[in-house]
Order: C-alpha cells, then sequence, then structure tokens
C-alpha cells in the first residue's frame, strides 16, 4: 500500500515536471513573426517579443492600422491584451443652435477622408442614415434627436454613440481620434500550435477563426 502511494506521488511528480517543462519550452520558443493564412487581398501579422510585448498589423487595401500590447502564455493558449480602449474613436468639439434641422460636422487635417464618415441619426420614431460630403458635412431636416452615431466607412470597427436628447442643440461638431487606426485586443485568446497560431481577428468576421503561420 505503501509502494502504491509512493509511486502515485512519484508519477503526479513527473507528469507536473513534464508540464512545466512544455510550458516554458513553448514560452521560450514562441517570440517570432506570424503571418494571416488564406485571407484575400488582406495583410495582416503579430509579433511576438521575448519581453511578453506584441505588435500587430492589418493591411486591406488603402487601409493600414497597427496595434500593440502584451502577451502572456495561458496553458496551450497565449493571451494578446492592448490595453483599456477608449470610449470613443470620435470628440464631439462643439454643439450649438445654427440654422434649421440638424448638422453634424466632422473635420480632421485630412481632408480627403472626410467623405467616407456617416451618421445614424435616431429619435423616438426614428433612425436615419446619413453620409458625408466631401467637407465631412451631414445634414437632417428633423428637428430633434436623441443620438448621434458616427462611423468611419473604411476606418472603423464599431459605431460611436452621443447623447444628445437634452443638449438643445442642432449643429454638433467633432474630430477624429487618431486612435481610431489602432488595432484592439481585448484578451484575445490564441491557440498555441506547432508552427502557427490560431484564433480570432480582431477586424475580421468574429465567426471565423484564423491561422497565423510563424514565419522562419
Amino acid at each position: 500500500m505503501k509502494f502504491a502511494t509512493a509511486f502515485l506521488h512519484f508519477i503526479f511528480l513527473m507528469v507536473t515536471i513534464q508540464q512545466k517543462t512544455h510550458a516554458q519550452m513553448n514560452e521560450k520558443d514562441l517570440p517570432g513573426e506570424y503571418y494571416l493564412e488564406g485571407v484575400m487581398e488582406v495583410g495582416s501579422g503579430i509579433k511576438l517579443n521575448s519581453d511578453h510585448t506584441f505588435e500587430m498589423f492589418f493591411s486591406y487595401g488603402a487601409l493600414d492600422k497597427q496595434g500593440s500590447g502584451t502577451w502572456k502564455l495561458n496553458g496551450n493558449r497565449i493571451i494578446l491584451d492592448s490595453g483599456e480602449r477608449p470610449a470613443s474613436d470620435f470628440k464631439m468639439t462643439t454643439s450649438k443652435k445654427k440654422g434649421s434641422g440638424i448638422t453634424i460636422q466632422v473635420n480632421d487635417p485630412n481632408k480627403m477622408i472626410l467623405s467616407y464618415m456617416a451618421c445614424r441619426l435616431s429619435g423616438k420614431d426614428f433612425s436615419d442614415t446619413l453620409e458625408a460630403n466631401s467637407e465631412g458635412t451631414m445634414h437632417s431636416d428633423r428637428h430633434t434627436a436623441d443620438s448621434i452615431g458616427l462611423v468611419h466607412q473604411l476606418f472603423s470597427d464599431r459605431i460611436c454613440y452621443f447623447d444628445i436628447s437634452k443638449s438643445g442643440d442642432n449643429y454638433f461638431e467633432f474630430t477624429i481620434d487618431p486612435v481610431i487606426m489602432n488595432i484592439f485586443c481585448n484578451n484575445l485568446p490564441m491557440e498555441i500550435h506547432d508552427g502557427y497560431l490560431q484564433g480570432k481577428h480582431p477586424l475580421l468576421d468574429p465567426s471565423r477563426v484564423y491561422t497565423f503561420r510563424k514565419s522562419n
């Protein structure tokens, strides 16, 4: 009986050592560059650094985004985290009474990107979609609204809402925060395989699992 108990302790100890050794080997071998596979016209990659930081890039047509943060090993996965994301990609700079209807004006030093702005103007019984002109201006003949939802058709991966129900104003100016060009990973898990990582992509179809192959 004592022999059996001692033998079980020995087996448990060996398994524990092997698991720790395996984890340590995985962690040591993880740093490097991993590139997205199997997505047409999209370039994306993750660089894992030995100091447990990471860098990420995404390129699609004229759109280029970058991100960074820290990674940690958790079993057979790594967890990517970019830290807390700002609440909005846009900043309201002013609101006031001006003319008739409701006007939304978006400003940015790069005038070429303003025509890609769009807005969801919502009230009690309506939700209208507005698209900006070349000056970044969107106008509605509505007299009142409860919220403005802003999105950039190239850069945004979310709609950012602003409550205007109690403002009493009808003219609203916004600027685009440079943070809109960042990639954010919120504790994103990636499974570790031999020579590649698999997991979700923060800017692609959330229902799919993507493969990132390690570069030699």
